[in-house]
Formats: structure tokens, sequence, C-alpha cells
């Protein structure tokens, strides 16, 4: 578990406590939101370099 997986589990937790208590607390689900999308897009991220590293190990 790196640290891309910790900030999306952290983002879904958020989201559901906020949207749980819902409107007074939706800056916590608005920020779990954004934690969520801050974790997979780094995990993504992480991913293509992991791949296009070893494409350019595998060229070499």
């Amino acid at each position: 578990m790196d640290r891309w997986d910790v900030l999306a589990l952290l983002g879904i937790a958020l989201l559901g406590i906020g949207l749980g208590l819902l409107a007074p607390w939706l800056g916590i689900a608005a920020a779990g939101l954004v934690l969520l999308a801050v974790g997979i897009t780094g995990a993504l991220g992480e991913l293509r370099a992991t791949r296009s590293s070893s494409q350019l190990q595998k060229g070499a």
C-alpha cells in the first residue's frame, strides 16, 4: 500500500462521512472527493512512469 492508496482510502472515508452527515459537513465530503481524485491521479501517474521505464529497459 503506497501513499496514493492511503490518500484514496482517506478520500473515500471522508466522502462517506461527509455525505452521511450531509449538509453541514459538505466541506468534509468535498475534501474527501479531492483526496480521492489526487490519490487516483497519482497512482495512475506512477503506473505510467513504471510502464514507460520498463518499456525503455526492454528496448535497450
